[in-house]
């Protein structure tokens, strides 16, 4: 699975990167109200923005977990962190979370390349107009899936019976 969200964010990179090429030396990054442009960024500040976005914020989700193993447990919040974060079950606890915090960052990493896809479409018309129904959708599934990592990891974490 490591291997896998290496090569998403790989393919990611190399997305951003083609397809930014198509992107003004002003790019319209901000939309109001009927997805009409009212904020522009830097070409070179707005990659550095999204590949932050995109690259960076994902690989650090990823890797929370090899963090947590020198993070006091006062200061991991799992349900019933009191039995699962025990010594005798935290090395196994945070092996449960590695790829779930995988999979969420894979799934933050994929949504920020479409709002970049999104992004680069608005820039192509005259004047630049964001997809805002494609941007809702979007959202919502982001939202939804959010919801349901959540009750992943709630269910992963129940007390054992």
């Amino acid at each position: 699975m490591k291997m896998l969200f290496a090569l998403l964010l790989i393919c990611a990179a190399a997305f951003l990167l083609f397809t930014s090429s198509t992107l003004p030396e002003l790019v319209a990054s901000n939309f109001g109200v009927g997805g009409k442009a009212n904020g522009f960024t830097a070409k070179d500040s707005y990659m550095a923005l999204f590949l932050t976005y995109t690259i960076i914020l994902p690989l650090f989700t990823a890797s929370i977990t090899l963090l947590l193993r020198y993070i006091p447990n006062q200061f991991i919040s799992i349900p019933n962190s009191d039995y699962w974060l025990a010594p005798e079950r935290k090395t196994a606890a945070l092996k449960m979370l590695t790829p779930l915090n995988l999979q969420f960052a894979a799934v933050v990493c994929v949504f920020m390349c479409f709002i970049h896809w999104l992004i680069v479409q608005a820039n192509a018309v005259q004047p630049q107009r964001l997809h805002e129904s494609w941007l809702i959708a979007a959202l919502l599934i982001f939202f939804g899936y959010i919801n349901l990592w959540l009750i992943s990891i709630w269910r992963r974490f129940r007390l054992p019976t």
